[in-house]
């Protein structure tokens, strides 16, 4: 199996249009693109993704109460927090939160499928590589 669905949470609506023209680059990719955690939590149960994008700073429901919601209701699908703040503390809370990795905001465009499928290929080592092979 490789790296087909990825759910992604953002409540700015440039962002959303940043993830869905850079992921969209990739044919192979699938995605549902919500605007709050309320929607993601929602979508995930029909969408079932195999990796999560969560913005970390939203309304009503931020990123790692989204997180935790979805894990609640038994999403267990790698997740990777997206989000502009850079200060170590801050990333070592996020990390401590049980994600993946964390990308930080401004991402190349250009790069974020490849991050993306890094990300979960580390998180799914038995996985074939998207080229079909094993590691």
């Amino acid at each position: 199996m490789v790296l087909e669905r990825i759910l992604i949470v953002d409540d700015d609506p440039n962002m959303r249009e940043l993830f869905e023209v850079a992921l969209g680059l990739d044919a192979s990719l699938k995605l549902v693109i919500c605007a709050s955690g309320l929607e993601a939590v929602e979508a995930a149960q029909e969408f079932h993704p195999q990796l999560l994008v969560l913005d970390v700073n939203m309304p009503r429901m931020d990123g790692p109460q989204t997180l935790a919601e979805l894990r609640t209701r038994g999403e267990s699908s790698p997740a990777v927090f997206a989000t502009a703040e850079t200060g170590p503390e801050t990333l070592d809370r996020l990390k401590s939160l049980g994600v993946e990795d964390i990308v930080i905001k401004p991402f190349d465009p250009l790069d974020l499928a490849a991050t993306l499928k890094r990300i979960w290929q580390q998180a799914n080592p038995d996985q074939p590589l998207q080229d079909g092979k094993n590691r």
